[in-house]
């Protein structure tokens, strides 16, 4: 999503700049060039919108199937859910904390109560342990 929002923020701020250009110019568009600027805007915000959508739809799909009613059972949120998925995914806690929109150090948080909640001392075990009581398939 950063990456995305960088690259659209880039594109409105060179046709921004565009604009500004041809306003001084003697072409004179003053109105009509800024009514132009907001609607190119507004299509690289809307462009950058779906394109966040279909990247998290991908990311949705490519989720291990998981059942919320073994989760409640052991305690786990649906916050800890989400990581834990990632998790079994081999995402880092980097690439999580970018995923779900948290900072590492929450993610952090939400691996070591899932390791205690799960009774595992690594990653690697908690998601085995995930499976074998029916929380991730």
């Amino acid at each position: 999503m950063g990456r995305t929002v960088l690259i659209f923020g880039s594109l409105a701020a060179a046709v921004l700049a565009l604009t500004q250009l041809a306003k001084w110019s003697l072409l004179g568009f003053d109105n009509g060039l800024d009514v132009l600027t907001a609607l190119i805007v507004v299509g690289l915000l809307g462009i950058g919108f779906v394109a966040h959508r279909l990247i998290m739809r991908r990311q949705q799909a490519s989720r291990p199937p998981f059942d919320p009613a073994n989760a409640g059972k052991l305690g786990i949120s649906d916050r800890e859910a989400e990581v834990l998925q990632l998790m079994a995914q081999g995402l880092s806690n980097k690439e999580i904390g970018q995923a779900l929109y948290i900072s590492e150090s929450t993610v952090k948080t939400h691996v070591s109560q899932l390791l205690i909640k799960l009774d595992a001392k690594r990653r690697s075990q908690a998601i085995a342990h995930a499976r074998a009581k029916g929380v991730l398939e």
